[in-house]
Parts: C-alpha cells; structure tokens; sequence
C-alpha cells in the first residue's frame, strides 16, 4: 500500500516507520488481528536500523501482544522501559503483560516505581486504580 511506499521511498524517516507500524497495530487491536502480524514484520525492519528505539520496542510489544505472544511482547515492554523509563505507555503496557501472566505484584511494583520518573503520570496513576480496583461482579 501507500505507507509502504512512502517507507520504501525513504527507508531512514523515523516517522514514517512509526507511523506505519502504529497503524498496523491499531488495525490489529480494532480491525483484524491480522494486522499484528504486519506490524510485527514492519517493526522488525524497523528495529535493523533503530536497534535502540524505545518506541519501535513497544510498538513490537503492542504487535506481540496482538498475536498472542505474551512471554516475547513482555520482554519488548522491559526493553522499552529500560531504554526510556519515563515512557509511561510502556510502563503501563509492561505491567499490563505482567498482570495479565499473572504477576499482579510485578505489574504493581513497575506502576509504583514509575510514578515519579515518567512524563504522564496520571496515565500510571490510573493503570495502578484500576489494577489495584475489586474485580467487577465480586462482593465488596
């Protein structure tokens, strides 16, 4: 398609990969499942030339996650937080994936710990109300 092209047509433009991985993934979380696994092939073009990229790891954590990899798009969330710990999407992407392997206290431990270093923490805040909330349907 188009944003093929474009990334073709100027393999070094950062934006443009992640603009085109992003899209993927979005497709895939509200489209078809599919799209993971484009997205998944366009990030790791990607990631050979930004190796380092704490946003093209957690967009490859959001693509693992969409296929149902969650042991590998949980390593990509720590890479992207190791490479960028005030990334508060990844953080909460992490601790996601953590809870959902059933680590609740390691999900809880990484949405303490990046309270006070990350750019959004509201976001962080509300990941942990919600992680920390009763199950829905249970007595109170």
């Amino acid at each position: 398609g188009a944003l093929e092209e474009a990334v073709a047509f100027c393999p070094w433009d950062r934006d443009a990969r992640y603009f085109l991985v992003t899209v993927y993934n979005f497709g895939g979380s509200n489209v078809d499942p599919v799209y993971h696994a484009q997205a998944l092939t366009a990030v790791d073009e990607a990631l050979e030339r930004m190796p380092n990229d704490t946003q093209l790891h957690y967009e490859r954590a959001v693509a693992l996650r969409g296929l149902g990899r969650l042991d590998e798009a949980l390593v990509e969330a720590q890479e992207s937080v190791r490479l960028e710990p005030r990334f508060a999407e990844a953080a909460v992407l992490l601790a996601e994936l953590l809870a959902e392997s059933g680590d609740a206290r390691g999900a809880i431990e990484v949405l303490e710990a990046s309270q006070e270093v990350v750019l959004n923490p509201a976001l962080v805040r509300d990941a942990l109300e919600a992680l920390m909330a009763p199950p829905a349907g249970g007595d109170s």
